[in-house]
């Protein structure tokens, strides 16, 4: 069963399916990962160990984007949008019990339909 986190930008706050934002920042990870190693800022690999360790976190852990830097926001928000085109791409993310997909990037937000 998913749960939620809460993710945090100054005073605006969401909630976020904790497996979908898992899904979503290992491929943002890797993502910046395929870039070549000399066009990756020098911080990357503390970057990639963020996400990856929000991603493990799961629901225990709010994602706080004020801790970032503005260049690693932009970096951030750079992996997460191509990370939500690949899945979209990819048609989403199954939930194998509920037989049903979760979409990111579309215009309407997250849309969840029946499998």
């Amino acid at each position: 069963m998913s749960e939620t986190v809460p993710v945090i930008s100054g005073d605006a706050m969401f909630w976020a399916y904790d497996v979908a934002l898992a899904v979503l920042f290992i491929e943002a990870a890797r993502v910046g990962a395929e870039e070549p190693v000399d066009l990756r800022p020098s911080w990357w690999p503390e970057l990639e160990q963020d996400l990856r360790t929000h991603a493990l976190a799961g629901s225990s852990s709010a994602v706080l984007l004020d801790d970032f830097s503005e260049d690693r926001r932009q970096v951030l928000l750079r992996c997460v949008v191509e990370a939500a085109r690949r899945i979209e791409a990819r048609g989403g993310v199954p939930l194998a019990p509920a037989g049903r997909h979760w979409y990111y990037g579309t215009p309407a937000g997250r849309i969840v339909q029946g499998g």
